[in-house]
């Protein structure tokens, strides 16, 4: 999974990030992974890029947004492997009179098997 937030997915050129991750592995196979992330931007003066969510930002609040994001991962017999990701972010004070909607949810299934 990507460590620094599935959604938003951010260049980390001008930007800070507080996380925090909760892991519960009940089995070998099973994973469950909880993410919380925060993001502000270090200057105004440069923007921020993203992979998933691409909007200027207003140049006026440092504060980005925050995001939570939940993971399901299962390791069948080395063969199979698949994970379910949800997230969800809320864009905060840099999208300010940018965008009335800035909040955003992303869901993805992943199967993989190797021979």
């Amino acid at each position: 999974f990507r460590y620094y937030g599935e959604f938003l997915d951010p260049e980390l050129s001008n930007i800070s990030i507080f996380s925090l991750f909760a892991i519960h592995k009940p089995t070998l196979e099973k994973s469950y992974i909880l993410a919380l992330h925060d993001y502000q931007q270090n200057a105004l003066t440069y923007p921020v890029y993203t992979t998933s969510f691409i909007l200027p930002l207003n140049g006026k609040k440092k504060h980005i947004g925050s995001e939570i994001d939940f993971i399901y991962h299962y390791l069948l017999s080395l063969r199979y492997n698949y994970s379910v990701v949800i997230s969800y972010f809320q864009g905060l004070g840099a999208f300010e009179d940018i965008a009335s909607k800035r909040n955003g949810f992303y869901a993805k299934f992943n199967f993989t098997y190797y021979w």
